[in-house]
């Protein structure tokens, strides 16, 4: 399953709220069937990395993130 987002305010983070979110969509998505979920994180968001990290996600080293934009992508949708 891919998780597109999971989002907790800036105010209530440090609470297990994201835990508790995280949890749910897991319970969910191995209730559905899957055998795992993936998602992605910004390099540079540690609070996030270290988090993921703590609750065992591994990082995915087989897959990059492409962004098309500037003349690049005038160039494709023309």
């Amino acid at each position: 399953m891919f998780l597109e987002d999971l989002y907790v305010t800036p105010d209530l983070r440090g609470n297990g709220l994201g835990f508790v979110m995280l949890r749910e969509v897991a319970k969910y998505a191995k209730d559905e069937g899957f055998a795992r979920m993936d998602w992605q994180a910004l390099k540079w968001n540690a609070p996030a990395l270290k988090f993921y990290q703590s609750i065992g996600a591994e990082s995915d080293d087989e897959n990059l993130d492409f962004r098309l934009r500037g003349q690049a992508f005038s160039q494709l949708a023309n």
